[in-house]
């Protein structure tokens, strides 16, 4: 009767919805890589192994099975190792800058033998992992400056170091583990800036820039008299957007022609 109930509270524990998710974006990734390379006038067959789809889709049953013995694994298991595990990839991610192999330009490759391991790929686990254990902790507030400085170091600290492997692609996936933070119950502010500043970037390179200051102080006089406890905040803010719109630029490249060349 205990065992029973202790599985049945470790199932409703479980964040069925976001699996859900995942399994869904999983699924659908998969049908348009094989939708990419799809020709109607040829046999084919999403479980071709010598198509990208039927490779992928031995990753996907890689990727299940890791996934139904992790869960397996008692939690505690996590709780004592998270930040073990945290440091040993650090230590790979530098040990890469030093030893690694360069794949397409790229140094983020460890070749052992005829195996190469990319320990990027096991820093986004153990990055996410690391920070699962921290926003447990009964201390942590990220109303705190303090603990935001913390779980934006251990953000921070794997991405620059891949980053400077030249792997921009693997450095940009941390920035989706800010998300998290504000799930916890971070300031959403940020979040709402940083959108702002790509949404007037791209109106920046389309409209006069001119035009969308008028615009952005005609939304921002709306703000201040619709949201007086906030007047203070949105006029700096709004001073930092205009500054943000004159300085966005852009440089038209001219190919040289045969002739020139």
């Amino acid at each position: 009767m205990i065992q029973q109930n202790l599985n049945q509270r470790a199932g409703s524990e479980v964040d069925w919805l976001t699996i859900g998710i995942y399994f869904f974006l999983m699924t659908w990734g998969w049908l348009n890589i094989f939708a990419a390379v799809y020709d109607p006038e040829l046999p084919q067959s999403i479980f071709d192994l010598n198509l990208n789809s039927g490779k992928q889709l031995l990753w996907i049953g890689t990727a299940i099975f890791l996934f139904g013995f992790i869960m397996l694994i008692d939690y505690r298991f996590w709780e004592s190792f998270a930040y073990y595990i945290y440091g040993a990839i650090i230590l790979l991610l530098i040990g890469v800058l030093i030893f690694g192999k360069v794949v397409a330009g790229s140094k983020s490759w460890i070749q052992i033998g005829s195996f190469a391991l990319q320990p990027s790929e096991f820093a986004k686990f153990a990055t996410a992992l690391s920070i699962s254990l921290y926003l447990s902790s009964s201390f942590v507030k990220l109303e705190n400056i303090k603990s935001l400085m913390t779980v934006g170091l251990i953000i921070v600290a794997p991405a620059l170091l891949i980053l400077a492997q030249n792997d921009t692609g693997s450095t940009l996936v941390f920035g989706s583990l800010v998300l998290v933070l504000f799930r916890e119950g971070m300031n959403p502010l940020p979040l709402v800036i940083g959108i702002v500043c790509i949404i007037l970037f791209v109106l920046a390179l389309l409209f006069n820039k001119f035009i969308l200051i008028v615009v952005l102080g005609i939304v921002t006089t709306l703000i201040i008299v619709l949201f007086k406890e906030i007047r203070r905040r949105i006029g700096f803010i709004t001073l930092a957007f205009i500054s943000y719109l004159i300085s966005v630029s852009y440089t038209h490249l001219t190919l040289p022609t045969n002739r020139e060349v």
